[in-house]
């Protein structure tokens, strides 16, 4: 295979087909700014994917998409800077957490 062959980037909509999640969950979570660029039009790289691979297997998992998209959005709001393909989430008592910190009630307000 030639390296020009390769994808570096898709837009939202590949990103979805390849990975079988809504485009519209896509769309919210790079509006958001947790995944993409910030370009318009917005580009999805390979951590991008790992993030959106991540939220497929918590809706898996038996959450359901809003709130997977929900929490994750206020998970990351808490934590500027951190990439969410970084962060290890997992379900606990049916919410999204970051594996190995205290639970705490989850919240959709974002810090002031």
């Amino acid at each position: 295979m030639n390296h020009a062959d390769v994808w570096s980037s898709y837009s939202p909509r590949e990103a979805a087909q390849l990975l079988g999640l809504p485009e519209s969950a896509v769309r919210t979570l790079a509006r958001a700014g947790v995944i993409g660029d910030r370009a318009v039009p917005v580009r999805l790289g390979f951590r991008d994917l790992a993030a959106l691979r991540t939220v497929k297997a918590l809706v898996a998992a038996g959450l359901p998409l809003a709130r997977v998209r929900r929490e994750i959005i206020a998970l990351c709001a808490a934590r500027p800077g951190v990439v969410l393909a970084e962060l290890a989430l997992e379900v606990d008592r049916g919410h999204v957490r970051v594996r190995g910190e205290a639970a705490e009630a989850p919240t959709t307000q974002l810090p002031l």
